[in-house]
């Protein structure tokens, strides 16, 4: 019998031996993102800029929506007061920082930081989600804005993760003449608010460099995108901007700069052209939810709504849940990980008192539809808003919201 000759590739003999312990030793990695712009998958045929999308090693089609862009919209609510749902126009960065509130891994447990500014909140803050509160604001872009004391250009964060007591981050423009000089776009800085003190990671010619060596080329990055930290080897990893054929690949810090397995460009699938404009490394995994969705926000009295489910358990039944008022109720570990329907609301104790559920039974995909019959309000309410939230029967899998105006 002849011993089997394994070639090691000459990248790895040049690794630290602590990093190659840990990469061998690296978990199935699962990540939340976000991308530039509108873009298509193979089962989300419609993606919103500001959609969380779900990627994990090993998972076939390799990338879901997540969060959907109505379901962000009900966390953010009516800020402005005029009567509507504020819409978020696109996620500039995401970043895993559990809550001490959750009993498990949900959408509170992340800050994301919006392309524009809105309501009271700054396209340079990092914001969290909470039920009780709405949102807040975690890490101030005024805070960063002073300490970096630019003379000329406008802050406002481009990427971001937290690693310890810091703030790892990157710009959207250059800045000029700040307390450590003029900084590129793709730069990676970190802001440590114990201390109150900034310092450059790497500079935009290194973070060049890192990707060089992961790519074998010597194409300009253009723009640093998106920062997370990788779970077991704790490296630093991020997106670039350019080129385009490889804008959503993953390249991390360890070895001169790799590129992370099963996060390359093509392991997203997405259909269209599309940049990571957003990426945070989830440990321990994420569960992907069922994704409720309709055609339409708003509906007649007495016409047909059709429901839809898709990413379920192939052969599950799904059933729903309606209420006109919001109180969220955590479940660890079940889809979504929260209800946010109000269990006191009268809709629903309604339904539980009559027994209906509409239920939908998922097909081998995980799809289903339903079609509901509106129904008339009281006079003389002219509209409400009504709430709908689906669970697999079984396992307990919950979807996410979604708003519906009756009028």
């Amino acid at each position: 019998m002849h011993a089997l000759a394994l070639r090691v590739p000459r990248e790895v003999h040049e690794m630290n031996p602590l990093l190659l312990l840990l990469l061998i030793q690296e978990p199935t990695l699962c990540a939340l993102a976000s991308t530039t712009n509108d873009t298509r998958l193979p089962q989300d045929p419609v993606v919103l800029d500001s959609a969380w999308l779900i990627h994990r090693q090993g998972q076939s089609p390799s990338t879901r929506v997540y969060l959907p862009d109505p379901s962000l919209s009900l966390l953010v609510g009516d800020l402005d007061g005029n009567g509507n749902l504020d819409e978020v126009e696109g996620i500039d960065a995401l970043v895993w920082s559990p809550s001490a509130i959750s009993p498990g891994s949900d959408a509170s447990d992340f800050l994301f930081s919006t392309e524009r500014g809105f309501g009271t909140f700054n396209d340079g803050d990092l914001l969290r989600w909470l039920p009780t509160q709405g949102l807040t604001v975690e890490w101030a872009e005024s805070d960063i804005t002073l300490f970096l004391q630019p003379n000329s250009g406008t802050f406002d964060l481009d990427a971001a993760t937290v690693i310890g007591e810091e703030l790892f981050f990157s710009m959207r423009d250059k800045l000029i003449g700040t307390v450590l000089g003029d900084l590129e776009d793709g730069d990676i800085l970190a802001y440590h608010r114990g201390t109150s003190s900034v310092r450059i990671v790497y500079s935009e010619g290194q973070v060049q460099a890192l990707v060089d060596h992961a790519t074998g080329q010597t194409s300009a990055i253009t723009d640093v995108l998106s920062l997370s930290q990788l779970p077991g080897s704790q490296e630093l990893c991020f997106t670039v901007q350019s080129p385009t054929q490889s804008d959503s690949t993953v390249y991390a810090e360890g070895g001169g700069g790799r590129i992370v397995p099963e996060f390359q460009e093509t392991n997203w699938g997405f259909q269209v052209s599309s940049e990571l404009d957003a990426l945070a490394f989830v440990p321990g995994g994420m569960v992907q939810p069922p994704i409720l969705s309709t055609d339409l926000p708003s509906v007649s009295q007495g016409s047909i709504l059709r429901f839809k489910v898709r990413h379920g358990t192939p052969g599950a039944v799904v059933i729903g849940f309606r209420a006109s008022k919001l109180n969220c109720t955590f479940r660890a570990g079940a889809g979504l990980g929260f209800i946010l329907l109000d269990k006191t609301d009268y809709w629903l104790l309604r339904q539980f008192y009559h027994g209906v559920f509409c239920p939908i039974q998922l097909d081998g995909s995980g799809s289903g539809t339903y079609d509901w019959t509106v129904p008339f309000l009281p006079n003389p309410l002219p509209y409400t808003d009504m709430f709908f939230q689906g669970m697999e029967v079984g396992n307990g899998f919950i979807t996410n919201p979604i708003a519906i105006r009756v009028s």
